[in-house]
């Protein structure tokens, strides 16, 4: 559907062969039936109306379902969940909680509001990339995440949400913040290790181990997205974007955005603008 999000089978992330570490946040409703997962080396029940969270990072075995059992799954990459991971609430705490609690049985209401999600992001994904396509959508995987988050915290003992992260934890909730209010025109690891005090070895081995990507793709990943908004939205010129984004020259810049998006810069802006186009017809 999407290079950062995507409806996904649930089963694509369990394997009754081999174990494997997810790089997603990988978010799954039973709709019916039963049956086991394996995460992290221990398995659990799922049943009717259980909502399936694993943080991208968690190492997933088999998963076995009953005859009658179906699921509904979406997987979102980091990319697209910056800004609601920026909050000041302690998604960051829930999240690494979900590492090693990832089942949560919903109630009716919470199952409801679940398939209202799904249903609009599914729609959504079924019509053309419009004006404002993408802020529509980051917009709701801020929600889901911020009702996921909520679920999962009925489970956290007062005063838990803000202990269970770890030193690699902080480092990567910092790192992620730092991209999210806008500091993603820096594209060299360099510049947030020395932010956050450790090495560009250290903060790569973080976000690897957490992410499954380097520091280096989430940054870029990062400025990709950003790189595409102010082409697609912004009245700024072309060599604007570019020094902004601190690349040396134009040349570079388009070199960058053909590799990331397919097409020149130009190009680019001229695809959104034709689309406007129709837009206002």
């Amino acid at each position: 559907m999407d290079e950062y999000l995507d409806i996904i089978e649930l089963s694509d992330y369990f394997s009754t062969d081999r174990k494997q570490e997810i790089d997603m946040l990988v978010i799954g409703l039973v709709e019916s039936g039963f049956g086991t997962i394996e995460v992290e080396g221990r398995k659990f029940p799922i049943r009717t109306n259980d909502l399936i969270v694993c943080p991208p990072g968690v190492v997933t075995g088999g998963i076995t379902k009953s005859m009658t059992c179906q699921m509904i799954s979406i997987g979102l990459s980091y990319s697209h969940i910056f800004g609601s991971l920026s909050s000041g609430h302690s998604i960051w705490s829930i999240m690494t909680y979900a590492k090693d609690n990832p089942v949560y049985h919903l109630n009716e209401k919470e199952l409801g509001i679940t398939r209202s999600y799904y249903n609009i992001l599914k729609l959504k994904f079924s019509m053309d990339k419009d004006f404002f396509y993408n802020e529509i959508v980051q917009t709701l995987l801020s929600c889901i995440i911020y009702e996921v988050c909520t679920v999962i915290s009925r489970s956290v003992a007062p005063g838990e949400k803000d202990n269970t992260m770890s030193h690699k934890d902080l480092i990567f909730k910092k790192f992620v913040e730092m991209l999210a209010n806008g500091n993603y025109r820096q594209r060299k690891v360099s510049t947030y290790a020395r932010e956050l005090c450790v090495t560009p070895k250290y903060l790569s081995d973080v976000t690897r181990s957490i992410s499954g990507k380097p520091a280096l793709e989430l940054i870029l990943e990062n400025a990709t997205r950003g790189i595409a908004m102010d082409l697609e939205y912004s009245t700024k010129s072309i060599k604007e974007i570019a020094a902004e984004y601190d690349f040396p020259n134009v040349s570079v810049f388009g070199k960058f955005v053909r590799s990331r998006l397919g097409v020149s810069p130009r190009a680019y802006r001229n695809r959104g603008a034709e689309k406007t186009g129709k837009d206002g017809h």
